[in-house]
């Protein structure tokens, strides 16, 4: 499967085959320029069991490590099931919202090397302590 610029489907299908975790990283957009701050999404799937690592899981884990590294506005984990990436995977999987594009406050932070590089050691942090506490697969 080329992987130089997968379709949704497909980015789903790799993490299915071979992941532990999925996670997608963006930044968010909004036709107002007043919300602002830190999300990450999720779906719930039927095959969540208790004591390993579900999405909802790994989404609360990412946003407060996020949160507390960058002081962003909390706004939570939302479950969301229309978003192919998070529906159709079988492992847990996140969508990051970093922060607003559309809000000069963060549209300024995400320009500066040290913001983007302490939201990367954030999630990175939070995914190496949540695959220290959780079983996987």
């Amino acid at each position: 499967m080329d992987d130089s610029y997968p379709t949704n489907v497909n980015r789903a299908k790799m993490a299915n085959g071979v992941a532990d975790l999925f996670v997608s990283i963006h930044q968010n957009s909004n036709t107002s320029a007043t919300p602002n701050g830190t999300e990450v999404l999720y779906t719930v799937h039927s095959t969540d069991v208790s004591g390993k690592l579900t999405s909802q899981i790994a989404a609360q884990f990412i946003q407060n490590y996020l949160v507390k590294a960058l002081g962003t506005t909390d706004r939570g984990v939302k479950n969301r099931t229309d978003l192919i990436v998070l529906n159709q995977t079988t492992v847990p999987a996140v969508l990051i919202e970093t922060a607003f594009l559309s809000n000069q406050d963060d549209a300024d932070k995400l320009s500066q090397d040290s913001y983007k590089d302490a939201a990367a050691q954030a999630i990175y942090s939070a995914i190496v302590d949540m695959m220290n506490q959780y079983k996987v697969r």
